[in-house]
């Protein structure tokens, strides 16, 4: 199912049936920012979004990796980096679009050891359509 930006997400599955664990999430929201025709068509919130095969941040995304960059460093934040991709992508690419932000991280001054990377593929759609689940989102850690 769809989960709204900022609430729980269930966690769990093995091998003896499934377990769910209701985990709070702490995201990094940007409230305002550039984003692409095609993701605004969809009504999808401003976020870090990546083009169909692609795992380059998108020219609207680099304004916002700023300023997450910049509040991450001014607070010394850790943060875990959640690739995401759609159905039809390759399994790797959910990874390398985490790897990709994390990297930008890095290179705008975010301390290494602050940065966790997660790839989720496509098992948490934030929509029906696939433009809006090809995106990375950045949590909070302690």
């Amino acid at each position: 199912g769809l989960l709204p930006r900022g609430w729980l997400r269930a966690e769990g599955g093995g091998d003896l049936g499934r377990c769910v664990l209701p985990l709070p999430l702490m995201e990094l929201v940007p409230l305002y920012g550039p984003i692409s025709r095609e993701i605004a068509s969809y009504s999808a919130p401003v976020g870090l979004y990546f083009d169909l095969y692609d795992v380059t941040l998108a020219r609207e995304a680099r304004a916002i990796v700023e300023e997450m960059a910049a509040y991450l460093k001014a607070e010394g934040a850790s943060c875990c980096i959640e690739g995401h991709a759609d159905r039809a992508e390759p399994a790797d690419f959910a990874e390398r679009r985490a790897q990709a932000v994390a990297a930008e991280f890095i290179k705008l001054g975010v301390n290494a050891q602050n940065i966790q990377k997660l790839a989720r593929n496509a098992m948490c759609p934030l929509s029906r359509h696939a433009a809006p689940n090809r995106r990375v989102e950045v949590y909070l850690v302690e």
